[in-house]
């Protein structure tokens, strides 16, 4: 709960979403194939939370209920609501958080390797495009690693730049969400086999929130003060932009 505190210094809805899936991933790594501990713990965060009903508190859930469609989401939303009978004030995110849409996904496969990349890319309004990068094993199609590029262009440009035109192309976003719900139903089946990394579990829920796709704010949830940035969203040039949708 301390360190929830950084949700009411942000004003970035990915920042929140983050935080939330890597809470989720404190939960994925430690209770795998353990549902009902899982879910004492999640039971034990919403109570704490909503007895504390601070601003940080209430930031919490509104983060975990932008998690859909995780198994805290509905419930983090449900108690959320609930505190905001009272005077709560919601973070500037709240009308963002969870509601990022689709600005292309990309395929990495070098030559020769047994990894390749699924590259999916999404915008928050009035923000920058950024991009999640999901490793999987091609053979056994299983999620093994992830990484976060907050500028999708400036990421998406790195990754490329010692793979051959053939090496990189874009998919399409079903194409992207299949692969990736394939790849985490994959890595769920073995994540008690220390093969995923850190990095694969703090991301997995959030990776999991982009798979589904936007869902609009709550009303009631998504009505905080977020503005959206000043300078207009970068279009993602690099490689050749934009893919099919």
């Amino acid at each position: 709960m301390e360190e929830a505190t950084s949700l009411l210094s942000t004003e970035e809805p990915l920042e929140a979403e983050v935080f939330a899936s890597v809470v989720a991933g404190i939960a994925y790594r430690l209770f795998a194939d353990q549902p009902e501990v899982e879910g004492a713990f999640w039971a034990d965060v919403l109570w704490t939370a909503e007895q504390e009903g601070s601003p940080r508190a209430l930031a919490l859930l509104l983060a975990l209920a932008a998690l859909a469609p995780h198994r805290v989401a509905g419930t983090a939303e449900a108690t959320a609501r609930r505190l905001l009978r009272g005077p709560a004030v919601r973070p500037p995110w709240a009308g963002a958080a969870g509601d990022a849409a689709f600005a292309g996904a990309w395929l990495m496969a070098p030559a020769g390797s047994d990894r390749e990349v699924v590259v999916l890319c999404s915008q928050h309004p009035g923000r920058v495009p950024h991009a999640l990068f999901v490793v999987l094993d091609r053979r056994r199609q299983l999620a093994l690693d992830a990484g976060l590029g907050v500028d999708a262009a400036t990421a998406l440009a790195d990754s490329a730049r010692s793979l051959s035109p053939s090496e990189v192309r874009p998919i399409r976003r079903a194409v992207a969400a299949a692969r990736l719900a394939g790849a985490l139903a994959a890595a769920d089946a073995g994540r008690g086999g220390g093969e995923l990394t850190e990095d694969f579990c703090d991301l997995r829920a959030l990776i999991a929130v982009r798979v589904a796709g936007p869902s609009r704010p709550t009303p009631d949830l998504g009505t905080g003060t977020w503005r959206p940035a000043a300078s207009p969203p970068a279009p993602v040039g690099v490689p050749a932009w934009p893919p099919p949708a």
